[in-house]
């Protein structure tokens, strides 16, 4: 924690004035930073839970898609062959 300075009577007094106030300002404004830091800490850890769970939703679609991909290229061959003997019987039939 930064240091505080403080004014005497006698400092207030005299013509070093100036120069305390302005120490004052830069703590005022060096306390309203400190907060705002400890605000966004806060605020990035809470984020840090989301980005996690959306990570995991990513790898499952992810998975998912993969799976889909597999069944659908299954799909296709199985398709493809079923088309094939369909042509053979086709050709079968007409030259019976």
């Amino acid at each position: 924690m930064p240091q505080r300075y403080s004014t005497t009577c006698r400092q207030q007094r005299s013509g070093q004035n100036a120069f305390f106030e302005a120490i004052e300002i830069l703590q005022e404004e060096n306390a309203r930073l400190l907060r705002e830091v400890r605000m966004l800490r806060r605020q990035v850890g809470s984020l840090g839970g989301e980005v996690t769970r959306l990570e995991g939703e990513v790898a499952n679609l992810q998975f998912h898609m993969a799976e889909n991909l597999r069944e659908n290229q299954q799909r296709n061959r199985i398709y493809a062959c079923l088309v094939y003997k369909r042509n053979l019987l086709r050709a079968k039939v007409e030259n019976l």
